[in-house]
């Protein structure tokens, strides 16, 4: 694949806004910085509600916005290292992230099933099963043991075979979700010209981690590596988009606007139109931080009295390093 390379960094914009989602598919939290571990922001996607009952593979299925949407009401207020769960007429709940010594059992994520995480016993399945209506768990991968491995499908090997190579908690794929304020405008200009569009959608519609301000239109879809302060970041994937993104995450009202078929809700019906390849739909860029940090790096850290623990901030400029073709899957994507 041809790539431009520019050893420099080209200034390509800033960072508007982070968000993390401490429980998988429940709502997230906008932060003004966040520090970075081997999974990627510290706290995201750390938890995950799964199915009480394994399937018959033996592992506890994930419960996600796709096939419960309320689950977007469910509010988790960081305090320390606790979460405090809360959702429209029920008791809050306080939540540890990790229980010394909690049961491990077996949980799937996609089409992973030999993945281990750390039950955190029967106070919050009882109070997440009551507010979703079926029986669940909840479970952690806030331990020392927890591991589950980047694709090899689409991760450059050298990103993946290091002694404390970069992984991934909970998030569907990867550490990391990068849009644009400038492709969401793009976007809602083609949806805003019809009459009963008459709000535009907002970008929790698309979950993301970091959000740019200052570069063109889908202009992320080219930067194959980027640098945001100390640390690097490969893009190794658009994000093919599901039903989610038709979910109003302050309602759980799931899809209130129709495209122009009448059927097809927003913003999948648009995205269709012009965003769609290799049969999905696509909207962000997946990516994947150069970690461990570089020796050098993590000396210039100490020298300016800063902690060896990288983090991001909102206004940190993004300097472009490498450009490229973009990169979509390769085959269509089921959505559960």
């Amino acid at each position: 694949m041809n790539s431009k390379i520019c050893s420099k960094g080209q200034i390509c914009g800033y960072v508007m806004s982070i968000h993390v989602y401490p429980v998988k598919s429940c709502a997230g939290n906008s932060v003004s910085q966040r520090k970075i571990d081997r999974f990627g922001f510290v706290g995201d996607r750390r938890l995950m509600v799964v199915r009480a009952t394994p399937d018959s593979n033996g592992a506890h299925a994930f419960v996600t916005q796709r096939q419960i949407a309320a689950m977007a009401r469910i509010v988790c207020s960081e305090l320390e290292a606790d979460l405090l769960l809360s959702f429209p007429d029920r008791p809050p709940l306080r939540v540890p992230q990790s229980v010394p010594n909690a049961r491990r059992i077996r949980v799937r994520v996609w089409e992973e099933n030999l993945l281990y995480a750390a039950d955190l016993g029967d106070e919050p399945a009882a109070w997440i099963s009551n507010v979703l209506g079926t029986s669940c768990r909840l479970v952690s991968a806030s331990m020392g043991s927890w591991s589950r491995k980047l694709s090899a499908e689409y991760v450059p090997w050298h990103l993946r075979w290091f002694i404390g190579a970069p992984q991934v908690g909970f998030a569907d794929g990867y550490p990391f979700l990068l849009t644009s304020e400038a492709s969401l405008s793009e976007l809602n200009s083609r949806i805003g010209g019809r009459p009963q569009a008459s709000s535009e959608l907002p970008m929790s519609r698309f979950r993301p981690n970091i959000v740019v301000s200052g570069c063109k239109a889908f202009a992320e879809d080219t930067w194959r590596r980027i640098r945001i302060g100390e640390l690097e970041f490969y893009s190794v994937k658009g994000c093919s988009r599901c039903k989610i993104t038709t979910t109003d995450q302050e309602t759980g009202e799931v899809g209130g606007l129709l495209g122009v078929d009448g059927v097809t809700a927003e913003p999948l019906a648009t995205l269709s139109s012009f965003r769609k390849f290799n049969d999905n739909v696509y909207f962000g860029q997946n990516l994947v931080h150069a970690w461990p940090i570089p020796f050098w790096r993590r000396l210039r850290l100490y020298i300016q009295g800063k902690t060896q623990q990288p983090s991001i901030r909102v206004g940190d400029l993004v300097q472009v390093l490498e450009w490229a073709e973009p990169t979509w899957d390769k085959a269509k994507t089921a959505a559960e």
